[in-house]
């Protein structure tokens, strides 16, 4: 008497043949009905795909800061083309001149630094890198940053510390997710308006740069839990203190090696919040 297994086995052999003889016998007698029935099926596979949530039709979900600190770091674009979906690629002290073209051929990329290189301008293949959430581009050489960049709209963090930027090309107002900015040590006389439509900012960092005045518009920026503006030696900050009281969530204020005297410090230090520290 044939055993459990071998019952079992036998039913699931006999559906398998099924499965395969009964299209076969459809196609060869009649053509028309198997096409029919592939449409149908088609479309059948089709309505259960748009019935799962996008973000887990995506290719290449986002990862959380901790799911990315685990990745492996690759450090060439022909070893992150060998991989598997590579999320990070690190690029520091390569002696770039520009940036590589076949950058766009990792399209999973997370986190790319380009750090320390010789880089006089930023052409990144912005469409092919719409997964990139972390962007570093410091000690470099980069008088202004490209319109594409605000293609990069799940950027999360923008480093571009120590370079020779002035202004900000207005696309950045698309990267809504935008939470740190670094732009210290760079050129900038004035801060652009537009930078204070990014609402989700909780770190700008400006210290360095030769800013005059702050505009009027970074009251926008409630969210802001960090702000360095140290040693911008010119800056008018007196015509500010008031809007200082806009920042409630503000954990640090930075403003060592400005002109300020003791009774504009004093009037700073009433008008932050409590949980404010200032730092002179």
């Amino acid at each position: 008497m044939p055993t459990y297994k071998e019952q079992r086995r036998k039913k699931l052999n006999m559906i398998f043949f099924f499965l395969i003889a009964i299209p076969i016998v459809i196609f060869l007698y009649n053509p028309e009905m198997f096409d029919f029935l592939s449409e149908k099926a088609q479309t059948g596979i089709q309505k259960i795909k748009n019935q799962i949530p996008k973000n887990l039709r995506e290719e290449g979900e986002l990862l959380s800061e901790d799911e990315l600190a685990k990745k492996f770091t690759y450090t060439s674009v022909e070893s992150a083309l060998q991989a598997f979906k590579p999320r990070k690629l690190s690029l520091t002290a390569k002696n770039l001149e520009y940036v590589p073209t076949n950058l766009q051929k990792l399209k999973y990329l997370q986190v790319l630094n380009l750090d320390k290189n010789q880089l006089k301008e930023l052409v990144l293949p912005a469409d092919s890198l719409r997964y990139l959430q972390y962007l570093s581009i410091s000690l470099n050489r980069i008088k202004k940053l490209p319109v594409e960049i605000g293609k990069l709209e799940n950027l999360v963090r923008l480093d571009a510390t120590a370079n020779l930027l002035n202004s900000l090309p207005l696309e950045i107002v698309n990267l809504k997710k935008l939470r740190t900015l670094n732009l210290r040590y760079n050129q900038f006389e004035q801060i652009p308006t537009h930078l204070c439509d990014l609402e989700e900012l909780d770190s700008l960092m400006l210290g360095f740069n030769q800013i005059a005045r702050l505009p009027r518009a970074m009251v926008n920026l409630r969210k802001l839990e960090y702000l360095d503006l140290e040693y911008n030696r010119d800056l008018d900050i007196v015509h500010f203190i008031d809007d200082f009281k806009h920042f409630q969530n503000l954990k640090t204020l930075r403003l060592t090696g400005i002109k300020i005297s003791e009774a504009d410090k004093k009037r700073i230090r009433e008008v932050v919040s409590e949980k404010t520290q200032v730092i002179f």
